[in-house]
């Protein structure tokens, strides 16, 4: 009868075990992602402390122009075979 509750018991603890690995290997994976993740946020932390490159930034997607300026849109390739095809 002892032997059967020793049993039951290493059962419980290997059991316990193996799902303790599964769940460090998940949170490993996980880290990793956040790691890489705080790497891309640091480069772009230190990108946008450049005032030069927040004017570029600005200047190419958010159209800001220098005073005396003035912002042209071009067609996009598929907008030019589409008006070519209309024709």
């Amino acid at each position: 009868m002892l032997s059967i509750f020793l049993l039951y018991g290493v059962g419980k603890e290997i059991n316990s075990m193996l799902k303790l690995k599964k769940q460090k290997q998940l949170v490993e994976v996980e880290v990793k992602k956040l790691e890489e993740e705080n790497v891309s946020l640091i480069s772009q932390k230190n990108k946008l402390e450049d005032p030069n490159y927040v004017q570029t930034y600005a200047r190419g997607n958010y159209m800001f122009t220098k005073e005396g300026e003035q912002v042209f849109y071009l067609p996009s390739t598929n907008q030019e075979s589409e008006v070519k095809n209309e024709n």
